[in-house]
């Protein structure tokens, strides 16, 4: 049997205050960057294990998709409640865009979009933070956007109350869908 409850909050613009933030995001491993065909644009991955997050295995970058060049889709694969991701202007160190954000594996997942203390993303498409069964995704503490959300921020929480938080400061506006979704066998969505 699945069962699945989501409340949806619908906005024109807004900041998103912070909620709930996770603690503990000191960094074992350095960050690991995937930059695009051209070299101009990369985007960087650290989490919260002693080894470095894996290409294929642990994340991927799509720089191929429609409307990826700019703004790469981004699937994390492997859960860690420890993610720090942030997308830069390679010559010049500015904050880039990120298309999708993407989780898939089923476990726990807690991400910040930051470098260092700045900004990890200028604009992003949306956040879809859904890991399989009964696991939980947060927007961690610190999470900071110089631009704007135009897409859906979607978190979840386990049927005993874990995660869903999201702690997120950004600039401009959110022009989105905010959904936090309990999932449990399998169901998700």
């Amino acid at each position: 049997m699945s069962v699945h409850k989501r409340s949806t909050i619908r906005t024109a613009a807004m900041v998103l205050p912070t909620i709930i933030g996770l603690g503990g995001h000191d960094l074992l491993a350095s960050p690991v960057c995937k930059s695009n065909g051209a070299a101009s644009r990369r985007v960087c991955f650290a989490w919260g294990k002693v080894s470095d997050p894996v290409e294929t295995t642990d994340y991927t970058v799509d720089y191929n998709c429609q409307g990826c060049s700019d703004s790469p889709a981004v699937d994390l694969k492997t859960g860690d409640l420890g993610w720090v991701v942030y997308s830069e202007v390679i010559s010049t160190g500015a904050v880039a865009n990120i298309g999708a954000l993407t989780t898939t594996d089923a476990d726990n997942y807690g991400v910040k979009i930051a470098k260092g203390s700045g900004a990890g993303a200028a604009n992003v498409a949306s956040m879809v933070l859904t890991p399989s069964g009964d696991h939980y995704s947060s927007v961690a503490s610190g999470s900071r956007i110089s631009g704007s959300l135009s897409g859906n921020l979607t978190v979840q929480k386990t049927t005993g109350g874990s995660g869903g938080a999201i702690s997120l400061t950004q600039v401009r506006q959110l022009a989105s869908q905010i959904a936090l979704g309990v999932g449990v066998d399998g169901d998700s969505s």
